[in-house]
């Protein structure tokens, strides 16, 4: 029997400290080898249950891992275009994201008012890089690298946030700046 996941939520004390942690690397071959396998099920199983739902990072549901999961279900040609780099980096209409950097940045910002399901009920302005290069692993560990753009670009930093210990609040006060 599979226990019900709970997203971590930023009005839990311990929570919010568990999401003010940095996650640590993916580790494929050592002695600790993560099941990086289970941790994706168990994410996608996790975001299925969420209507709307567009991301979710390990750290979300409790675990210190640099994984994410992003819903491509309204982003077809992203779809393509990883599928194109590595069958390994889809399922079930998600895209797995492990050990994620961005290598480059456009200066050029979007304004978005984002959402989290560990902040509930509650939208930030946020500015972000338009355009970001990206390179990550797929699930057999090939290193896969593209540009990502406009709502992909939005969601694939705000979920690298989480695996830096950042929340969208910390955006709050430089929203203001920019105004």
């Amino acid at each position: 029997m599979s226990k019900k996941l709970s997203i971590l939520t930023t009005s839990n004390p311990a929570d919010k400290e568990i999401l003010r942690t940095v996650s640590l690397p993916v580790d494929f071959h050592g002695r600790n080898k993560d099941n990086y396998h289970q941790i994706v099920d168990q994410m996608i199983k996790a975001l299925q249950c969420k209507p709307y739902s567009l991301g979710l990072s390990a750290v979300q549901i409790g675990l210190l891992k640099r994984i994410f999961v992003i819903n491509l279900k309204t982003f077809p040609k992203v779809k393509k275009e990883v599928l194109h780099l590595s069958k390994y980096s889809i399922k079930n209409n998600f895209l797995i994201v492990i050990n994620p950097v961005i290598l480059e940045k456009s200066l050029e910002k979007v304004h978005f008012y984002e959402g989290c399901f560990s902040i509930p009920n509650k939208e930030i302005l946020v500015s972000r890089p338009k355009r970001i290069l990206v390179s990550f692993q797929d699930c057999k560990q090939n290193q896969i690298s593209l540009w990502l753009e406009d709502g992909m670009s939005i969601i694939f930093q705000h979920e690298l946030d989480h695996l830096d210990g950042k929340l969208m609040t910390d955006y709050i006060n430089l929203s203001l700046q920019a105004r």
